[in-house]
């Protein structure tokens, strides 16, 4: 399977330099001009290399790094910032960022599609992940959710919170920590967030998203489902008092 390049860039010259370089070496690529564009991108997972300028126009390719570590669903993706800023002291901020490495223009594509490629060496294959409890199939590496064979469309935000209910089914989640897990440096939108992203993702779900329960006083769970055959329906198994919505 072809390599999937992400090209995050505001300067369409350097967009179409970075694709033909990097197409002549058979990679697949995808453009975007945002780093929040880039940050959707990524999340929505096939993304096996990005290729970052530095001064983008809304976030900078170092926020951009740094949302990418911090989320443990897409931390090791290989990123390569690039910028005009050539002083050794932007070279070790990008590096602090996250970055695998820093290059400076003007871009020689030939060093970059090189390095690129020694990047990729140096990183570990994408593991194909999916978790199903419930009903509910997650698969990490294609960014799908179906319930019950039937394909559920969710925002970025509501995935990886589905995403992190489902890694521990059982355990219950402060409000706090899902907005840190989530929303990382983005958290200062409030609690309240989470509970409407929470009722929002049980109504898309349908039956099997009353297996999100309310734990009173402390957050939110999803309930390991009863065995078939327990003699009693999942939606009958839950505490009412647990599985209100907030």
């Amino acid at each position: 399977m072809a390599t999937q390049l992400l090209i995050a860039d505001p300067d369409r010259a350097i967009q179409r330099q970075i694709e033909e370089s990097f197409e002549r070496e058979g990679f697949v690529t995808r453009i975007v001009e945002t780093g929040l564009d880039a940050l959707a991108s990524i999340f929505q997972g096939s993304i096996d290399l990005a290729v970052i300028e530095l001064t983008l126009p809304d976030i900078s390719g170092y926020d951009v790094c740094r949302r990418v570590r911090s989320n443990r669903t897409i931390s090791r993706l290989p990123i390569i910032i690039y910028s005009l800023r050539a002083l050794e002291s932007d070279r070790i901020a990008g590096l602090e960022a996250g970055a695998d490495d820093y290059l400076t223009k003007p871009l020689n594509m030939r060093e970059l599609c090189l390095r690129a490629r020694a990047v990729l060496r140096r990183t570990p294959p994408r593991v194909h992940r999916c978790f199903e409890r419930g009903g509910v199939h997650l698969n990490l590496d294609a960014h799908r959710c179906q319930v019950e064979g039937r394909e559920v469309q969710l925002t970025v935000r509501e995935f990886e919170l589905l995403r992190v209910l489902l890694e521990q089914p059982g355990r219950h989640h402060s409000r706090e920590s899902l907005l840190s897990e989530v929303w990382g440096e983005e958290g200062r939108a409030g609690l309240r967030t989470v509970d409407a992203h929470i009722s929002r993702l049980r109504n898309k779900l349908g039956e099997p998203g009353l297996l999100i329960q309310t734990v009173r006083g402390a957050g939110y769970r999803f309930a390991q489902p009863r065995p078939e055959g327990s003699g009693r329906s999942s939606r009958a198994s839950l505490d009412s008092s647990e599985a209100s919505a907030y």
